[in-house]
């Protein structure tokens, strides 16, 4: 096994990828890298601006994101969510990946993965790792060979990036069937509970925060959504979830902000109003304490990528 070196945390964009010496792919939203042994350097403790998922074709690679631990092994696959920096990686000496890194463009453009992912993020997040069944490597196998002859070419032409970002898209509404269609498949009847009150509301919750898209602002107003008591709903969603609800619910306020700075032709105004921000300074300074910058900085940082 051997061990790689953390670097410098700092924000870091598809554009800011270079590819390796193994073929790859890139451009403004997606990226590609077919076959590599080892996780560059240069990624590590950067904020990705973009999701990344890792599919091991062999060997093993343990890194830690954000504050999980991850371990894949071959026939295994990971999503490792923008905004959580790679660190301590260690990897046996066969390993081999590919890799898929999109921005969160590649998802607002199709209104159903939209709304998919919004539904299944949090749970998603929690449990990053899947691990597909014979018939289920065989399919993600695959698209990933389609990928690799598309993006081979020196100079893909518009159709041709046209018809990368649609093979994008479907590998990520076939990891989304999977894995929602797993849940179930892999219990046996013997296993088969029913699920108690509080994992109940928890799905309940995430389904509320995903449905409304970061716009709910308080633990009392998803509450009274869910017909219980702030204190209760506090209580079960930080046993069952490991955090309070407000924690989920900036979260899910952030990463619709920045989507809305991003892609959005919106005034900073519109998208206040729209978030559901009683006032501009209140949106100000809830973007200022969660990304570091005022939201006319964020949109400038992100617009000249």
């Amino acid at each position: 096994m051997h061990r790689l070196n953390d670097a410098r945390l700092m924000e870091f964009k598809i554009t800011d990828i270079v590819l390796p010496e193994e073929t790859g792919y890139a451009d403004e939203e997606h990226f590609f890298i077919s076959d590599i042994t080892y996780i560059p350097e240069a990624w590590l403790g950067k904020l990705f601006d973009f999701e990344l998922l890792l599919f091991c074709k062999s060997g093993k690679i343990d890194l830690q994101t954000g504050e999980q631990r991850l371990a894949l092994s071959a026939g295994q696959c990971a999503l490792c969510s923008d905004y959580e920096p790679l660190r301590n990686i260690t990897a046996s000496a066969d390993l081999a990946l590919s890799i898929m890194g999109f921005s969160w463009n590649v998802i607002e453009q199709h209104p159903s993965l939209r709304k998919h992912v919004w539904m299944t993020v949090e749970s998603t997040l929690r449990n990053p790792i899947f691990t597909p069944d014979e018939a289920q490597r065989s399919t993600l196998c695959r698209y990933l060979t389609s990928i690799k002859e598309h993006t081979d070419k020196p100079q893909p032409t518009a159709a041709e990036r046209e018809i990368i970002g649609l093979l994008f898209q479907t590998v990520i509404f076939e990891l989304l069937y999977m894995t929602s269609g797993s849940t179930a498949a892999d219990r046996s009847d013997d296993a088969i509970q029913t699920p108690t009150q509080g994992v109940l509301l928890s799905r309940s919750f995430f389904e509320e925060l995903g449905r409304n898209r970061g716009r709910i602002r308080s633990v009392e107003q998803v509450a009274a959504r869910l017909n219980v008591s702030a204190k209760y709903l506090s209580g079960v969603i930080s046993r069952e979830c490991g955090h309070p609800p407000l924690h989920y619910i900036h979260q899910y306020a952030v990463r619709a902000i920045k989507e809305e700075l991003h892609y959005s032709d919106k005034t900073i105004k519109e998208i206040a109003a729209d978030m559901g921000f009683t006032s501009l300074a209140f949106f100000g300074k809830f973007v200022k304490k969660h990304l570091g910058v005022s939201p006319s900085e964020y949109r400038l940082s992100v617009s000249k990528s």
